[in-house]
């Protein structure tokens, strides 16, 4: 090898990446179901956490880690790349540079970016379900606010929170009346 830094090789490459995950989410931006658009974020995205961890960059790789999980859901069919999402990945892409480059970063940001990636991917099942019409019931979202605060569980079973949804917009459109009885997500 040629004595280079591999940390500085490392962030060299990391710097490349996050230009191209950039860049890719700017194209998809204007084509949401580009499926060769959404690969290259993921690989991108994976690229840069496993290299991160090897080079020892453990929280970047932690990081990361959310916005390739994320990315896997929308190649899975599963999320959709919804402009909140596309947002959410491109806002954690300079937290994402700031711990590659090894600078200190705010309080509470990578907190705030990990809440708006898991709004963006929650909010991010409706169209994949082709439900575009579903508005959640005051009750449902009660419901969850209760599951959220109760001690020791500090989350929402979303599966669960969309069945309850997509089961009362099935009774208000009376198009709830499937064979089996169910509205077509298990709880």
């Amino acid at each position: 090898m040629s004595g280079q830094d591999p940390v500085a090789i490392f962030r060299i490459e990391a710097r490349d990446l996050l230009e191209q995950v950039e860049l890719d989410l700017l194209t998809l931006a204007e084509r949401q179901d580009d499926r060769e658009t959404i690969d290259a974020v993921f690989r991108s995205l994976h690229t840069l956490k496993g290299s991160g961890a090897m080079f020892g960059f453990d929280a970047l790789a932690a990081f990361t880690h959310h916005c390739e999980t994320a990315f896997d859901r929308v190649r899975k069919g599963e999320v959709a790349a919804s402009p909140a999402l596309i947002s959410a990945v491109l806002a954690a892409r300079d937290h994402m540079r700031a711990l590659a480059e090894g600078e200190p970063t705010e309080p509470g940001v990578e907190e705030a970016l990990l809440d708006d990636l898991r709004r963006a991917v929650d909010g991010g099942l409706f169209p994949v379900l082709g439900r575009d019409d579903i508005a959640l019931p005051v009750e449902v979202v009660e419901d969850a606010r209760e599951q959220r605060e109760r001690p020791g569980e500090g989350h929402v079973n979303v599966q669960q929170l969309l069945h309850r949804a997509v089961q009362a917009v099935d009774e208000r459109h009376g198009s709830g009346d499937r064979a089996d009885g169910e509205s077509g997500i298990s709880p």
